[in-house]
């Protein structure tokens, strides 16, 4: 790989000369294909994508592990691990996840996504977003070899149920949906809306809205307020119910 959050200061990735440099290098003494395994520790990777594509690499990972660092013992002041390492798992696929649909939507390569996959619906969640392929370490880690037989029947039944006959019927169609936040800002805002029927009134909700737009009126049942909604969603992800819903 181009790039090793364990080591050094991730050097080579971040600097295109050196991602063409060792690409055209490698490209010269193999027929094989060439991958460059791309770093999340850069703000735009776009352009280091397509001097890899352009210096011959037939495929891109995306990506490594986020530099991080373990955490402190508070009882002796000391980290855990006296240096910075790389942190993978299911807190960085947001990550991976927005590194993945920059660089399908720019640029014309095959992507192997790897960074958090834990279950079929993150496998398809990154097909939907332009990877080709998914990888999977931690899975594996946690649930052995034989976890990898259930991510593919998950796949499969999935697919079945879609009437999806191959992953190209729905790779990439996320894309077309993403915009940037100036963009989404400045749509007209979605206002919270309540299915009676499923409310139970248990008050979840109530906890965690800061715009007053849920109440209770006299009997104990739950309304809304959409004029004072933000939009936010947090009150939808909150309730167990799905009887709250954006529109």
């Amino acid at each position: 790989p181009m790039s090793d959050a364990h080591v050094g200061q991730n050097t080579v990735e971040q600097n295109i000369e050196m991602v063409v440099t060792q690409t055209k290098a490698v490209k010269k003494v193999t027929s094989l294909p060439v991958g460059v395994k791309m770093t999340p520790n850069v703000s735009d990777m776009v352009p280091i994508a397509q001097a890899a594509k352009d210096a011959g690499a037939d495929f891109l990972t995306i990506s490594n592990s986020v530099k991080a660092l373990a955490g402190v013992d508070i009882e002796t002041g000391k980290p855990y691990l006296p240096a910075y390492g790389g942190y993978t798992g299911p807190a960085i696929k947001p990550i991976i996840q927005r590194f993945v649909s920059e660089v399908a939507r720019a640029v014309d390569i095959p992507i192997s996504a790897v960074g958090g996959v834990c279950s079929w619906e993150d496998i398809v969640e990154y097909i939907m977003l332009g990877a080709t392929t998914v990888q999977t370490v931690t899975a594996v880690i946690w649930d052995g070899y034989e976890v990898l037989e259930k991510l593919i029947s998950g796949l499969s039944q999935f697919m079945e149920r879609k009437g999806y006959n191959s992953i190209e019927d729905f790779r990439g169609i996320a894309l077309p949906h993403i915009t940037t936040v100036q963009k989404y800002a400045a749509c007209p805002p979605n206002h919270v809306t309540l299915e009676q029927e499923k409310c139970d009134d248990c008050g979840l909700c109530l906890k965690v809205c800061f715009y007053d737009a849920l109440y209770t009126d006299r009997q104990g049942h739950l309304n809304t307020r959409p004029e004072n909604c933000d939009g936010c969603g947090l009150c939808v992800e909150t309730c167990p119910r799905q009887a709250l819903s954006l529109k």
